[in-house]
């Protein structure tokens, strides 16, 4: 994925209190979660303030994390990491490039 793909998977993973592997799931994308109208959206989701933190505030992150060396990976890339996917709810992995040398 190219770094301006993970925008969207970064602001679900920055708003608190979502689901955002049921709405991934059912959706398919950050895009279709962003893209979908307000009735289409479970009701939890259907506030005033979703999303709780705007994709520009998602795109600011996501170049501190390249400036810091990380990387973003979904769940769904053959990179991330295996254990964090067996939870529940898995989340966005942000890896240091420093770490992957270990």
């Amino acid at each position: 994925m190219r770094p301006d793909d993970y925008v969207g998977w970064l602001a679900l993973a920055l708003t608190p209190g979502l689901g955002t592997h049921k709405l991934l799931r059912a959706f398919g994308s950050p895009d279709a979660i962003y893209g979908a109208e307000a009735q289409r959206l479970p009701a939890a989701v259907r506030i005033d303030s979703f999303p709780a933190r705007p994709l520009s505030h998602a795109a600011k992150e996501m170049v501190q994390a390249q400036a810091a060396g990380c990387i973003v990976l979904t769940w769904d890339e053959p990179e991330y990491p295996e254990r964090l996917r067996e939870i529940h709810d898995p989340r966005l992995s942000s890896i240091s490039k420093e770490i992957q040398s270990f």
